[in-house]
């Protein structure tokens, strides 16, 4: 149902908006910004939205989840990636705080992301693909509006307004 609407997260104000989809591509953002980021989104065919994301600098597929409360990555992929240290990261108890999320400029500064193994993780069957879940623990430092017609989702920080 959300599908048929413009759907904003106010995470800073703790509001939903549901809106008619503006009828100028681009033109979706109401509130007061400076610079947003504009992220196409893709829907598998459970309905999330895949988008891709730049985590110190890396690019890796995400999934945005309103739903979930922490953001969790492949532990695989973040010891690949970033070549971190198994065994500081599980005297960490598998956390990692990375030092930026970027969404197509939109930065998110020190992202802490639970990193899970791909065998244990309940996300999608297994991590590979998406190799991260984006949830409120990042989202919350967010202003956004998903366009589902559009295919895009509006960005800018949650502090802007």
């Amino acid at each position: 149902i959300l599908g048929i609407f413009d759907v904003d997260f106010d995470f800073a104000a703790s509001k939903v908006g549901l809106f008619v989809p503006h009828p100028c591509e681009g033109k979706a953002i109401f509130w007061p910004h400076d610079d947003f980021a504009e992220i196409p989104f893709k829907l598998d065919e459970g309905r999330h939205l895949k988008v891709k994301v730049m985590l110190d600098g890396k690019e890796v597929n995400a999934i945005i989840d309103t739903g979930a409360s922490r953001s969790v990555m492949s532990l695989e992929t973040a010891i690949d990636l970033f070549k971190l240290d198994a065994k500081v990261l599980q005297a960490n108890q598998d956390r990692h705080e990375f030092k930026t999320l970027q969404l197509n400029g939109v930065t998110v500064n020190n992202p802490n992301i639970i990193l899970i193994p791909d065998d244990k993780s309940k996300i999608m069957g297994g991590f590979r693909e998406p190799e991260m879940l984006v949830g409120i623990s990042v989202l919350r430092q967010l202003h956004m509006l998903i366009a589902f017609k559009e295919r895009n989702i509006y960005v800018t920080p949650a502090s802007t307004h």
